[in-house]
């Protein structure tokens, strides 16, 4: 690891210690002895780059796996919380439909004498309903219905008619006269009186 460190150091050091010695040392020597290190530089400083970049690249795929269960275990949570949610929605529909079928049931062994719904105008709630919404009076009230029999009921009563707009009609006192009367045929038949002078008798004719 300190090699890898301190590879451009040691190249160096060598190159000094060649160039102190080049008195001594071929000048032909000391150029290829000065290139192989400068190559042995290169390849060190490729081979430790290629290293960084296969660290970087193993960190950043490391923290994409984990961003990716992460995400995946999200998911999964919201997938089960949703699932129980709706698990819960279903168990509470169905406790309350059993407790209204139960209700209903009991309204049906123990009737009430008289049930008298408020938002139905006083209408009575007729046994044997349908479901057991009906059977506790939740049903829609007919306005159509009423609506429509008013109209008939108006339909056929006869039209009202105002008293004071009604007078008796006039009478003219002149124009009545007493009937005629016959006298004749009231007064009795006349009586034919026969005084006879000579024997004094008085006889009556018809």
């Amino acid at each position: 690891m300190l090699k890898r460190r301190f590879a451009g150091t040691i190249v160096k050091a060598q190159q000094k210690a060649l160039l102190d010695h080049g008195q001594q040392i071929d000048p032909a020597k000391l150029q290829l002895e000065k290139e192989r290190l400068e190559k042995r530089q290169q390849e060190e400083k490729e081979r430790i780059e290629a290293q960084v970049k296969a660290a970087e690249a193993a960190a950043q795929f490391k923290l994409d796996e984990e961003l990716r269960k992460k995400r995946e275990r999200e998911r999964e949570a919201a997938r089960l919380a949703l699932h129980m949610m709706k698990k819960t929605v279903d168990i509470d529909n169905s406790d309350f439909l059993k407790d209204l079928e139960n209700i209903s049931k009991k309204w049906e062994l123990n009737p009430p004498a008289k049930l008298i719904v408020d938002f139905v105008d006083g209408m009575e709630l007729p046994p044997g309903l349908g479901s057991p919404l009906e059977r506790l009076g939740l049903f829609m009230k007919r306005d159509i219905e009423e609506e429509v029999e008013d109209e008939m009921e108006d339909s056929v009563s006869p039209p009202s008619v105002d008293v004071d707009s009604v007078s008796p009609p006039s009478v003219d006192a002149h124009s009545i006269s007493p009937p005629s009367v016959d006298v004749n045929s009231i007064l009795p038949p006349a009586v034919d009186m026969d005084i006879d002078g000579e024997e004094g008798e008085i006889g009556c004719c018809g």
